[in-house]
């Protein structure tokens, strides 16, 4: 049941200001669930519920009071184990009065274990529940973002939480203020990592917490049932498989069809391979007018696998008729141009009758699917010789010099898509200067999974879960992510570094290339690493150049050097191939102020 959550709770609002707010998020989260919608109040709070129906069509109507549980929950996602999980409420006496609705579980699972219920839980999600014993209200997100919840919360005590941050601005109960300080972690990152926003006040629940409001005297506080971690059990191929075989078939777990998102590459190769002899409805994949097109790799896995198989071609001009779509849903900016070609592979799948699709998303970060990771090793390994040779390092990739500058290992992201020295050269002083910390490199311990848990916390929910959720749910479809359940990811995190990178040779994600040979054969798997990409510097130079010139014209962006800019847009070989990423997370901040700022732009 991925859908839109909102609410607002306590701060002086009458009922009827608190139910007007709660209809107007509703109305604006409407694309995320056009199924059914409602609203419960009660105690000062207001809850609201837009629903996409995939489990229990008939039931699992939201927001889902229980006088038995004593508590009101108002839910986005799906748990994968409910069943299992209602079983075992059953065993402890518990009745239920829908078939089998998840949310449902929710509701009495908390009342059973309480907190420890969320440890519990194998899917992905946000929610809000109203404990009407304790009037506790709780705040909670997935193990690993894929789910997003926002939140405001005042001096007076006033609380708004929806799924999507221009959610939060059509309630119009507090001041909707830009905020410079974190435009620093956003071109670093593609997006503003961690739980703060380009939004003064407003924040993201983080992955794994749970945020306790008691009232609206007392601030909230934050607790972690999850956090991605190194583990210490040891595994081998057969447990991979297993594991991921496992997963695969509860993440399959519909009443309306699933398809699965096919690039041709390791990752979704193997979901499709898992998943097909489950009943996949038809395997989608994106192709483009570029020289690094695998549209042909996903149709010889597809016809391998016995798939319907659908190739939706996206060229330049395509690209900028959906951008207009695009910056209206990329409410907190990320500057991730393959979020526009998977609002059009998502609006493919909504046109055909799919809601729901699987996805090889968080393979690299948890396997080591990354070049980045190779030269993140080998850096490592030769830093006392690289330090002393920044030409040698900034011609290896331009982003060395600035890892060699630290005192000890770092890592700078494997998405990385600047530099300092651009930076510094794009952005004005007083915003240069504002950071109280360099929003990276991070500091590591010199291993490679430490350099997969920096993307695992930063690069995956700021940036690839944001997008695919955004991008997906614009269609109202759904996208399912097998790697990235708790079990994998606890897996993948026990692995020998050998398993995941072998830097000298070098070769990335050997394990999951081993067991991807034997169901896509080697020629698909042993080959060049692509990934998806998109003719982005192409298109910045060609169909988007006067809209690039027009915004430099214009000079919207108070934070913004365009003297710099102009320069670096003007010289499009002054930082190689990372021109293209840079230019790009500026044409999208320049876009965001237009349709989000506030009295701060």
């Amino acid at each position: 049941m991925v859908c839109g959550i909102s609410g607002v709770a306590w701060g002086g609002l009458s009922r009827d200001a608190r139910c007007h707010a709660v209809q107007e998020m509703i109305s604006c989260l409407r694309h995320r669930g056009p199924d059914d919608s409602g609203l419960w109040q009660q105690d000062g709070i207001a809850f609201g519920h837009t629903r996409l129906a995939i489990i229990d069509l008939d039931g699992g109507k939201q927001p889902m009071h229980s006088e038995t549980a004593r508590a009101c929950v108002t839910y986005n996602g799906e748990i994968y184990n409910h069943r299992e999980l209602r079983r075992s409420l059953e065993g402890l006496g518990y009745r239920f009065a829908t078939d089998h609705s998840d949310t449902e579980v929710l509701l009495h699972g908390y009342r059973a274990w309480g907190d420890s219920l969320f440890s519990k839980l194998d899917g992905m999600y946000a929610l809000a529940l109203y404990d009407c014993d304790s009037s506790e209200l709780l705040l909670v997100r997935d193990h690993i973002g894929i789910k997003p919840l926002y939140y405001w919360y005042g001096a007076d005590g006033l609380l708004c939480f929806a799924s999507e941050l221009k959610a939060l601005r059509e309630a119009r109960v507090f001041p909707w203020d830009l905020n410079p300080e974190n435009l620093r972690s956003y071109f670093c990152w593609r997006a503003v990592p961690g739980e703060g926003t380009l939004i003064s006040g407003v924040k993201k629940v983080p992955p794994g917490a749970i945020l306790r409001f008691k009232n609206e005297s007392t601030s909230p506080q934050c607790s972690y049932y999850w956090v991605p971690r190194r583990t210490d059990e040891k595994h081998n191929l057969v447990d991979l498989e297993d594991t991921l075989r496992a997963e695969v078939r509860s993440h399959m777990e519909s009443d309306v069809p699933v398809a699965v998102f096919l690039s041709g590459g390791v990752d979704s190769s193997i979901v499709a391979a898992l998943a097909a002899p489950l009943g996949l409805a038809a395997a989608y994949t994106i192709g483009t007018d570029g020289k690094r097109d695998e549209s042909s790799y996903a149709r010889a896995v597809a016809d391998r696998l016995g798939l319907r198989h659908k190739i939706i071609k996206v060229d330049g001009v395509r690209f900028e008729r959906q951008l207009e779509e695009w910056f209206r849903v990329n409410d907190d900016p990320v500057a991730d141009p393959s979020a526009v070609a998977l609002m059009i592979l998502a609006r493919s799948l909504r046109e055909d009758g799919i809601k729901v699709v699987l996805a090889g998303e968080g393979a690299d970060e948890l396997f080591g699917g990354y070049g980045a990771y190779v030269r993140y090793m080998l850096a490592v390994r030769l830093r006392a010789v690289l330090k002393w040779m920044p030409k040698v390092t900034g011609w290896i990739d331009p982003r060395l010099p600035d890892l060699m500058a630290s005192d000890g290992p770092v890592f700078g992201g494997a998405g990385q898509p600047i530099t300092c020295r651009v930076l510094d050269q794009i952005l004005v002083h007083a915003e240069r200067a504002s950071a109280s910390r360099p929003p990276w490199p991070v500091p590591t311990d010199g291993s490679l999974r430490d350099a997969m848990l920096t993307d695992q916390r930063n690069r995956l929910p700021s940036d690839l879960l944001a997008r695919t959720d955004r991008a997906s749910m614009a269609s109202s479809v759904e996208v399912r992510v097998p790697f990235l359940a708790r079990r994998v990811m606890e897996y993948a995190n026990g692995m020998d570094e050998e398993y995941c990178v072998q830097p000298w040779r070098p070769e990335t994600k050997v394990a999951l290339k081993r067991l991807a040979a034997q169901y896509v054969g080697k020629d698909v798997v042993y080959r060049r690493k692509v990934g998806f990409d998109l003719p982005l510097e192409k298109w910045l130079k060609g169909c988007l150049r006067a809209q690039c010139e027009q915004l430099l014209h214009e000079r919207v962006v108070p934070w913004l050097n365009y003297d710099g800019l102009e320069q670096l847009y003007a010289r499009p070989r002054s930082i190689g191939r990372l021109w293209g990423p840079a230019v790009w997370s500026w044409f999208c901040l320049e876009q965001w102020v237009r349709r989000w700022g506030g009295r701060g732009a």
